[in-house]
């Protein structure tokens, strides 16, 4: 049986969706009221993923790592700019929920002791900051070079 939503001065109160403010008809797990299309939409979503503001989550992370370790921070979402491949290997950015974190938008330090500040932070890939994290530019020239040498001496 379907009841009468309540009105105040013309205004549905009480039992609408929280969602899309439709007559509802049945309670979610924390007893608010919602239709069931929402239902099912918020279900789906989780199944999913969320829809995530990528920008919102690099900068709350890096604050935070920021604080963690002491650095400098001074950069806002408009500082963080994703492009559409990565600046380093060339392949293109995606997020990768599924199929690896390779492809991802990654927020890369130049320099690792200073701080995240506009001049220091680019986006590169998951996989160029995975590279580049512990290693200095000697001796990753030291690498490209023995793997040349690998590859000629092997071929």
């Amino acid at each position: 049986m379907r009841f009468k939503p309540r009105t105040k001065r013309g205004v549905k109160i009480g039992r609408t969706c929280r969602g899309c403010h439709r007559d509802s008809w049945t309670k979610n797990e924390q007893g608010y009221y919602v239709c069931l299309p929402c239902k099912r939409d918020k279900a789906n979503m989780r199944r999913r993923g969320k829809p995530r503001d990528w920008r919102s989550e690099m900068l709350y992370s890096a604050r935070e790592r920021a604080k963690d370790r002491g650095l400098d921070f001074s950069i806002t979402l408009d500082d963080i700019v994703i492009p559409e491949r990565c600046p380093v290997l060339g392949m293109l950015l995606r997020h990768g929920l599924k199929d690896g974190r390779n492809n991802s938008p990654s927020l890369d330090r130049l320099d690792p002791k200073k701080g995240y500040t506009r001049s220091n932070v680019r986006v590169i890939s998951y996989r160029a900051n995975t590279i580049k994290t512990n290693a200095s530019l000697d001796e990753l020239e030291r690498v490209a070079a023995w793997l040349r040498r690998e590859t000629v001496c092997n071929a």
